[in-house]
């Protein structure tokens, strides 16, 4: 590294934020950074030398194209009308926060999910009215 043209940083970060920004990949840091005295020496115009011959050298790598003819146009077909949605069935997490707005307790929302609320809520999911009760909070309902 040529310290003559060396770029003067207190901390590695800002040396490796250069070479980032001229392109150097994080492999080859330690290729322009050398360590004195407490501060980091960047070679900032050999790195930008180093990216240069990476340039010339993919450009003579680069394979010849043949001339390509000019393709066909694309007619694009057209889209089908929208037709109105189907209705589907109401999924449980909308019908938790209907009954909740509608000011029900949990309870009653076990007992109007099915038999002893296990038809739509079973056991390990008896937390879900008071879920989305705090979610409701959460969005700015007063419930």
């Amino acid at each position: 590294m040529n310290m003559s043209n060396a770029t003067k940083y207190t901390a590695r970060d800002s040396a490796t934020s250069a070479l980032r920004k001229i392109g150097i990949v994080k492999a080859d840091y330690d290729d322009f950074i050398i360590k004195r005295d407490g501060f980091f020496y960047t070679d900032i115009e050999g790195a930008r030398a180093f990216i240069a011959k990476q340039n010339v050298a993919a450009v003579v790598a680069a394979p010849v194209v043949a001339a390509v003819s000019t393709p066909a146009p694309v007619v694009k077909a057209e889209k089908p009308a929208k037709t109105e949605k189907a209705e589907g069935k109401v999924s449980v997490s909308a019908t938790i926060r209907t009954l909740i707005l509608e000011g029900k307790s949990n309870q009653e929302i076990w007992d109007s999910m099915g038999p002893d609320g296990s038809a739509l809520i079973g056991d390990n999911h008896k937390h879900y009215p008071s879920w989305y009760r705090c979610e409701l909070r959460r969005k700015g309902h007063s419930v």
